[in-house]
């Protein structure tokens, strides 16, 4: 069970200062060549390419399922300004972070970003690579805690979503063009709402998802690293759906037992019955073959505790 660590959101800035030190070494980074055009990358900013490809898999831990993520995003912002500047904006927020420095660069890269996203909007290329770039900065901001902020950019992904990928909401939508990388996206989008509602304490932005696992098993399959990282891949993506359905649920009981929506005894049942559903939910995923699996090895190498008795 330790392969995948199960995700309930980002949790920053915990993790980055705890990221490997001997992943990264504290002196600077290996430089990466700018690109060229009229988006060129700044020299001062080139190293950060090498540090995003290092730090995420630490963060967004789904190396492990689909190993090819971080540098299929990475190929995006060759192509794409957009996805090229949001990249940027989080290697500089994390290395500089980090590394105690200025924000300058992070700053700078940051507005360059969001200036490019706004370009591509009111020229109405709305596609993949601006959905990405959106999710990017989405995370710096929930990363920041700019909670407020994050709930704005995930609205807005949404909407993108719903032309470039339409099947996330819609699990009956046409097939013919799932993205792997874009339902990732999305999946990763989810959980960072669930996290920051919890905080915020406010409606998820996203609507309730469907389980629909024989989609997700469909486009999984097409980058997983194995059989067995597809169905972790889909017992993680299950606690996601559930977190999620539990940050909506919950503000929905605050409603109810808050506002005048019948007699107390009718309210606290319908409460039950909302805890039983969600209940019921958590004991399907707790026997789901791949946890008990787990579970199974887990409990064989645990120390016996009564050998430890002298």
């Amino acid at each position: 069970m330790s392969a995948l660590s199960l995700p309930c959101g980002p949790k920053i800035p915990t993790q980055i200062l705890l990221l490997s030190s001997e992943t990264h070494e504290t002196g600077g980074f290996p430089s990466t060549p700018a690109y060229g055009g009229s988006d060129s990358v700044d020299p001062l900013d080139s190293c950060y390419f090498s540090y995003f490809m290092s730090s995420m898999p630490h963060i967004l831990n789904y190396i492990v399922v689909f190993p090819t993520l971080f540098s299929d995003i990475l190929c995006r912002g060759i192509q794409d300004a957009s996805v090229r500047h949001s990249v940027l904006s989080i290697a500089s927020f994390l290395a500089d972070y980090r590394l105690n420095r200025s924000t300058g660069r992070f700053e700078l890269n940051y507005i360059t970003s969001l200036q490019v996203i706004q370009r591509s909007i009111a020229e109405v290329r709305v596609d993949e690579s601006l959905a990405i770039a959106v999710f990017l900065i989405a995370w710096i901001d929930a990363a920041r805690g700019q909670y407020e902020v994050c709930r704005k950019h995930l609205r807005g992904l949404s909407l993108i979503l719903e032309i470039v990928q339409p099947i996330c909401q819609n699990p009956t939508a046409s097939r013919d063009r799932i993205s792997p990388l874009i339902m990732l996206i999305w999946r990763f989008a989810t959980r960072m709402d669930c996290s920051v509602s919890f905080f915020a304490f406010q409606q998820p932005v996203f609507p309730m998802i469907p389980s629909a696992e024989d989609l997700h098993r469909e486009w999984i399959s097409l980058v997983s690293a194995s059989e067995d990282a597809l169905e972790w891949a889909l017992a993680a993506f299950a606690l996601d759906n559930l977190f999620h359905r539990t940050c909506q649920y919950a503000v929905r009981v605050y409603q109810l037992r808050s506002g005048k929506s019948g007699p107390y005894v009718a309210v606290e049942q319908r409460v039950s019955s909302i805890v039983e559903r969600l209940q019921t939910e958590m004991i399907a995923w707790y026997n789901r073959p791949v946890i008990e699996t787990a579970r199974r090895l887990e409990n064989e190498i645990r120390p016996d505790p009564t050998a430890l008795v002298t």
